[in-house]
């Protein structure tokens, strides 16, 4: 079954001395566009803390995609199967680039495209959470609560994402 979400990034950085989690998901939006929901957590044992930012699209949607895949779909980098209805080479996951069924991150999400796109919910979402991981400090008496230690680590190869 297709979710109404997908991964466009998640990263695991060290703000000021913690380990977080740093992850954006797009959802779907009814009737059409996303909302891009940019999150830093700070995973403790017994508590966490989660900094969100959320961004949607509004008014005219798709801007960007149709910009970006039109600049792919000329480089050669995606192209249209007229038979099956299907664009090839423009959906994947971001972390597997072999997974490309379903709802995933697209090639207009790259970062590089940010700047041609100020003010896409994407492009916004991103510079608040490096904001937030260049000015966030946790007070010495939250980091030194017990740290959050998880699961054991998956086996050699299995991706991360299939630890649980």
């Amino acid at each position: 079954m297709e979710s109404g979400a997908a991964i466009i990034e998640v990263d695991t950085p060290e703000i000021d001395g913690c380990l977080t989690i740093r992850q954006i998901i797009k959802v779907r939006q009814q009737p059409h566009g996303m909302t891009y929901l940019g999150s830093i957590t700070l995973p403790f044992r017994d508590f966490s803390y989660v900094i969100k930012a959320q961004c949607e699209e509004r008014g005219m949607t798709g801007a960007r995609g149709a910009v970006v895949f039109n600049q792919k779909l000329v480089a050669g980098e995606a192209a249209i199967d007229v038979e099956k209805k299907e664009i090839l080479g423009w959906m994947r996951d971001p972390y597997d680039p072999s997974i490309v069924d379903g709802f995933l991150w697209n090639l207009s999400e790259a970062e590089e495209y940010d700047e041609l796109f100020p003010g896409h919910p994407l492009s916004r979402v991103r510079p608040i959470l490096k904001h937030v991981e260049t000015t966030l400090r946790v007070a010495e008496e939250v980091k030194a609560e017990p740290k959050f230690e998880g699961r054991a680590r998956p086996k050699a190869g299995k991706p991360w994402w299939r630890m649980w």
